[in-house]
């Protein structure tokens, strides 16, 4: 389905849900029946005032416009009052002025207006809808002319008509008489093509021009006032003028945007009603546009002719009844690359490839006219399996000019580009003050094209440039190297050739970058550039500092060994000694801490560091802290403790929490570290008969105290997964009965237990017949897995060895018993 065809069957069918939603048949005013008539929307008066605000008309513009449409102007000044903040009163909606503002195209589907709330999804998806059809990268010349509010196509309407303006039946004219007589009249044209003069009678104007009319005047005048009379005795002068223009109804037909009948205004053009229309429609030719009188063709346009080359000579006026037929588009051919202006253009016959280059403004510098480059789809005629689209390459530069190339609807012309290489060039790069290209002229030298260059820059490496060179036989790249002189002149100085490229190297990106390191208890850590003279204290300096931790007098600085030749030793160790006047915690214990002394290392201040030297602070022993345990459940004063002292355990955590509260269940304490439950009895580390089970807490540890759970869960291969109350005599086998039993695929010997303390135990098999099974305690879990998938589908050899043996052996050792 095509673009457009898609398009508008989406408008249609919002048209539709639109004209029978419940919001139409509400109660309307006539304003509102117009406004719905014309647009199938429901239009506030502020959308409108909007709405005519975006359209960029003037007070002034929109005046000429009704003026020329046969309508009074004034009935635009209430909105523009609004507009301009004159007024705050309602406005009343005039069904005149929307109905022209519906043939400006200001009011219809394309205004934008928001549709009411009852059919915002039809809304929505329309937009999604015509978001998703696809437009072209190149768009069709001359479209976009019409597609937005512009005075570019407004008839003129003030000031005087030409003279070859015709009466018609709506034109008023003004008739002023001074002399023997003072007289003004306002003259309409009948329907008849009659005006009225008192005194005068009746006169047929229908198809004169104002010239024509003013000597029919003449007569009929000095038939009634005897001084109106030609030459200079006359005591009696008339003026003539025309006053407002008549309005004509034309219609506008085929492949156009907006189809319909328009009034426009007498001295209105085709262009003028085309642009009412907005323009010829996705399919709309703009080249053989044809204007109809009656049963004779007036007038055949080319738009082209007004659009490139400002030539509007066929565009004729309209006169009533007129009809303008916009024919299906012609041959189209896209042209893209290097042109002035790419697009989608129509041609007409006997256009060929030239014609389209200067449709599209001409080539530019740069395109490469020995090669335009066709996509031709063949016709069907042409066409064999395989062979549908053909490439033509097209030497436009060569061929005579009484020569041209025909083209085919659907081609796709691409002028391509030169390429980039350029001659009679040279390249400077490097530690120069203008590197880049430059002219090579005859006799230059490596010497002049770096004086062109602005010369060396102060960290260029002076002792040598590189030279490189293309060999033209096999395109390969010979280096030369050049010595330069204390004042960077080549010595000697070298004959350039063309594509010649120079290289400067600088000193710093020749040079390895030395860098030293701290680590430990300094605020900002990691790699610091080297820097002449630096010391150890500097680089503290640098890092930001110590830590509220550190301590000045235990650092360590790590220096590499070794020379030319492999040795053991590879770094050496030296301590060193930071000045008590840096901020550390040291400053809290003032006039404590006395003065380090030569022999705890050397001062910092002192030790000039070299390329990869570490430093490394250590903490203060004093200040470690001993870190933080989480308390929580059952016991008087749950929540986060410091611990206190190294060594402290849970029983003494116990006890500065304040002890369990009656509800806790003590077999069921956990012990979670590093995320992981820690096996723990507390009943035992309650039990002071009993040493060694205490646990000594970490730092992160969280010891859970839980209520007392009198339930048992059971989950995995069971029949139901479900909790059910413990039992004290209820074994593993009762509780998997009571959850319905063990799936076919369980596996039985592989149950988990879970307390709920975390510890955990699981079900074992002696010799294949008898089965250990754990214990079942409140809170417990008991989990059961599923076999696993086997593979072989059966018993393996080793699997069945080891059956039989057990089997055996079960036997033998029944034998010895009953013996």
């Amino acid at each position: 389905m095509k673009p457009s065809f898609q398009r508008f069957l989406l408008l249609l069918a919002l048209q539709m849900l639109v004209s029978f939603s419940p919001f139409s048949l509400k109660a309307q005013t006539p304003a509102q029946q117009e406004i719905l008539r014309l647009t199938g929307q429901q239009v506030s008066e502020e959308q409108i005032l909007n709405q005519l605000a975006q359209s960029g008309l003037s007070r002034a513009e929109m005046r000429a416009r009704l003026t020329s449409m046969g309508l009074n102007p004034s009935i635009a000044d209430a909105y523009f009052d609004r507009l301009e903040g004159l007024t705050d009163d309602p406005l009343e909606q005039n069904a005149d002025f929307l109905q022209a503002l519906a043939q400006m195209g200001l009011l219809n589907e394309r205004t934008g207006f928001e549709l009411p709330d009852t059919i915002d999804f039809a809304r929505d998806s329309l937009a999604l809808a015509l978001d998703s059809v696809p437009d072209s990268v190149l768009t069709v010349f001359g479209r976009s002319v019409f597609g937005g509010a512009t005075t570019e196509f407004d008839p003129v309407v003030t000031g005087p008509v030409d003279p070859d303006y015709t009466l018609g039946p709506g034109d008023q004219l003004q008739l002023i008489l001074t002399g023997d007589v003072e007289l003004a009249l306002r003259l309409e044209v009948t329907r008849e093509g009659l005006i009225v003069i008192p005194d005068a009678g009746p006169i047929f104007v229908n198809g004169l021009t104002l010239g024509d009319l003013t000597d029919r005047l003449y007569a009929s005048l000095g038939a009634v006032y005897s001084g109106v009379r030609r030459g200079p005795d006359a005591t009696t002068i008339f003026y003539l003028s025309l006053g407002s223009l008549r309005s004509n109804l034309v219609y506008i037909v085929g492949d156009v945007s907006l189809p319909g009948g328009y009034q426009i205004s007498s001295v209105a053009t085709v262009f003028n009603a085309l642009y009412r229309a907005g323009g010829p429609g996705e399919q709309g030719s703009m080249r053989s546009i044809e204007v109809r009188r009656g049963s004779r063709l007036v007038a055949q346009l080319d738009l082209y002719d007004y659009l490139i080359r400002g030539d509007a000579s066929a565009d004729i006026r309209l006169e009533q009844g007129d009809r303008i037929f916009v024919p299906i588009v012609g041959p189209q051919v896209t042209i893209q690359g290097l042109v002035r202006r790419p697009a989608i253009y129509e041609l007409r016959p006997g256009e060929q490839l030239r014609d389209l280059i200067a449709f599209a403004g001409g080539p530019r510098p740069a395109a490469y006219m020995r090669r335009i480059q066709i996509d031709r789809i063949l016709p069907s005629a042409q066409r064999t399996p395989g062979r549908e689209r053909v490439l033509l390459d097209v030497d436009l530069e060569t061929m005579p000019d009484d020569e041209d190339f025909a083209l085919l609807d659907g081609d796709r012309v691409t002028v391509l580009s030169i390429g980039d290489r350029r001659d009679n060039q040279v390249v400077v790069a490097g530690y120069v003050e203008k590197p880049g290209l430059f002219e090579l002229v005859p006799n230059m030298t490596l010497g002049d094209v770096l004086t062109r260059a602005g010369g060396l820059l102060p960290d260029a490496f002076n002792d040598v440039a590189h030279l490189i060179r293309l060999v033209p036989s096999d395109s390969s790249t010979v280096l030369e190297r050049v010595s330069l002189d204390a004042g960077g002149r080549p010595v000697p100085d070298v004959l350039l050739r063309e594509m010649d490229r120079v290289v400067i190297y600088g000193r710093s990106e020749l040079r390895t970058d030395a860098f030293v390191s701290i680590e430990g208890e300094i605020k900002n850590p990691g790699l610091f550039p080297l820097h002449v003279g630096m010391t150890a204290e500097d680089l503290l300096l640098a890092s930001g500092g110590f830590t509220e931790r550190a301590d000045p007098f235990t650092a360590q600085l790590v220096r590499r060994e070794g020379g030319l030749v492999l040795g053991d030793t590879v770094a050496v160790s030296h301590p060193i000694v930071f000045d008590r006047s840096l901020p550390s915690a040291l400053d809290l214990f003032d006039g404590v801490v006395p003065q380090p002394g030569p022999e705890m290392g050397e001062p910092a201040r002192d030790v000039e560091l070299r390329d990869g030297d570490r430093i490394f602070v250590r903490r203060l022993q004093g200040l470690r802290d001993a870190g933080d345990v989480v308390i929580t459940g059952e016991v008087l004063y749950p929540g986060p403790y410091a611990l206190e002292r190294r060594g402290e355990t849970v029983s003494s955590l116990l006890a500065r929490a304040g002890g369990l509260t009656a509800e806790a269940y003590v077999e069921g304490a956990s012990l979670i570290r590093g995320g992981l439950p820690l096996g723990l009895n507390l009943v035992q580390v309650l039990d002071q008969s009993r040493r060694g089970v205490d646990l000594i807490l970490q730092p992160g540890d969280s010891l859970q105290i839980p209520e007392y759970d009198g339930t048992v869960q059971i989950i995995g291969a069971v029949e139901f997964q479900s909790r059910t109350r413990w039992r004290r005599r209820w074994n593993l086998g009762d509780y998997l009965e009571q959850a319905g039993g063990t799936v076919r695929d369980a596996d039985r010997n592989a149950t988990v237990v879970t307390y709920a303390n975390q510890e955990r135990q699981h079900s074992s098999k002696f010799l294949w017949l008898f089965r250990n099974d754990p214990r079942i305690e409140p809170g417990s879990t008991i989990s059961v897995p599923f076999k696993p998938p086997r593979e072989g589908g059966g018993m393996n050899a080793n699997q069945l060895l080891a059956y039989v043996t057990s089997l055996v052996t079960l036997i033998v050792l029944f034998d010895q018993l009953k013996n």
